[in-house]
């Protein structure tokens, strides 16, 4: 047996997570790091796998997280280069394909190729025109492609979202006032909701040959049949042979008509030997420009959040400095040491030890710590003048370090642990809290007190 998961399941799934972000009381998402110490000899990181022990050793090297500000929609970004061929939409094929059929231009615009450029003999033509303007019709310009405009970024929008590979897509409205992370201006706002609000129902998305048939010695007429109205189209014949048909225009736009759930295409006239067969291809419900996501079917969405520094708040510094990081994940809904919901904008995630005396700056980031009573053994991630954060995995153990023990690092710096019940304190943000949706591994990155990381997270369904 054989099975597809649709587009609108996918979509769905998305959706599911942005709702649950825009409620009210909805579910807090943070970006987490992870793994000071190195993945193995030359340090190369290996592929996650989707096993509980991947899970469970993310957690314990987590170090800090920070809530996530801002999500999008995404797509795959294309850029719009003169010379370059653009396929135009096609309802039957599913995702993005090689040939893209979107292009964002140097205006930060995003247009939709509705017809490709082909020359007399139907061979596809690159092109050289670039898409402007903010238009509701759809244009076709000179090199014979033809454009719809969806929507234009705002430099909001590309600080979070835009990456090498990907853009963000956008929706005004409903998703908006919920606030799906979606940063727009007044001025974008009304430009988008114009197109939206103009986009004609089910249209037609052009016609495409299946066979060019033989023996025509004049063009045959195009007829669409379906249970809409209003759609032109025109054959054009080369050497015996229809070689393309081309949706019909009028005043510089394409006549697609609207209301059509099917339709096809009835080729009369021209006297062929052999008939010529096309397909009629129908734009995404609701028409080109009501709904981007479904225009560029979009089924990944990005995550962002900026961790600067320390991320010091008042007093408090949450992120380690002078420490490397290996992994970054999700984590939906973590907890505090107290079991209720964590909220804060950041939170350290490492166990720390304290200190009798203010010997804690003399110990080496990265090194391992020993308890001379317990035995112990330990990862230190940050040092501060009491205290020591630290984090374990298999390969140190998990045994715990003993109050009022001396301890030594690896570079042999020693102190000795408060002799109380506090000599230990539990994290802000419960590494092992909360539900871990995602997990990448990467090269180390080291972080010093003036950087901030730009941590984008795309997950495609």
């Amino acid at each position: 047996m054989s099975a597809i998961i649709t587009q609108d399941l996918k979509k769905a799934a998305i959706q599911y997570i942005f709702d649950d972000i825009t409620d009210s009381a909805g579910a807090k998402y943070y970006i987490g790091i992870s793994k000071s110490d190195e993945w193995n000899d030359s340090d190369l990181a290996p592929t996650p796998e989707q096993t509980e022990r991947e899970i469970r050793n993310f957690r314990l090297g987590l170090q800090a997280m920070k809530r996530v500000a801002d999500f999008s929609f995404v797509v795959p970004r294309n850029n719009w280069i003169s010379g370059t061929t653009y396929s135009a939409y096609n309802d039957n094929l599913g995702g993005h394909t090689t040939t893209p059929y979107y292009a964002m231009t140097d205006t930060n615009a995003v247009y939709l190729c509705v017809k490709q450029g082909r020359n007399a003999l139907g061979n596809a033509v690159a092109s050289t025109i670039k898409p402007t303007g903010v238009d509701v019709i759809t244009k076709t310009y000179a090199d014979g492609y033809a454009w719809k405009f969806l929507y234009t970024m705002t430099t909001p929008n590309l600080s979070s979202f835009l990456a090498a590979n990907f853009h963000p897509v956008l929706l005004q409205g409903k998703l908006d006032s919920d606030g799906s992370g979606n940063v727009t201006s007044l001025s974008q706002l009304v430009e988008q909701k114009g197109i939206q609000n103009a986009a004609i129902n089910n249209s037609l998305a052009g016609v495409q040959v299946l066979t060019g048939g033989a023996g025509y010695t004049s063009a045959p007429t195009v007829t669409i049949k379906g249970n809409g109205t209003g759609a032109r189209a025109i054959a054009t014949v080369s050497g015996g042979a229809v070689t393309k048909i081309e949706m019909d225009e009028s005043a510089g736009t394409l006549v697609l008509g609207s209301g059509y759930d099917y339709a096809e295409a009835v080729l009369s006239g021209g006297g062929p030997t052999t008939s010529a067969t096309a397909r009629v291809r129908l734009s995404p419900t609701g028409g080109f420009g009501k709904d981007p996501r479904n225009d560029l079917r979009s089924r990944a969405i990005m995550f962002n959040a900026k961790p600067s520094g320390a991320e010091t708040t008042g007093d408090s510094s949450e992120f380690p400095i002078g420490t490397s990081f290996r992994q970054i994940g999700i984590i939906r809904n973590p907890l505090d040491s107290a079991d209720v919901a964590f909220t804060a904008t950041s939170g350290n995630s490492l166990n720390r030890l304290k200190m009798s005396t203010a010997t804690g700056l003399s110990f080496t980031i990265g090194s391992t710590l020993t308890g001379a009573t317990s035995a112990a053994k330990a990862i230190i991630d940050r040092k501060d003048s009491d205290e020591l954060y630290y984090h374990q995995t298999e390969a140190t153990g998990f045994i715990s370090f003993a109050q009022g023990e001396g301890v030594a690092d690896s570079d042999n710096n020693t102190g000795t642990l408060l002799n109380t019940a506090n000599f230990h304190l539990d994290p802000k943000a419960m590494p092992f809290s909360g539900d871990l949706l995602y997990v990448e591994s990467r090269a180390s990155v080291l972080r010093t007190a003036d950087q901030t990381e730009d941590i984008k997270v795309i997950i495609e369904i």
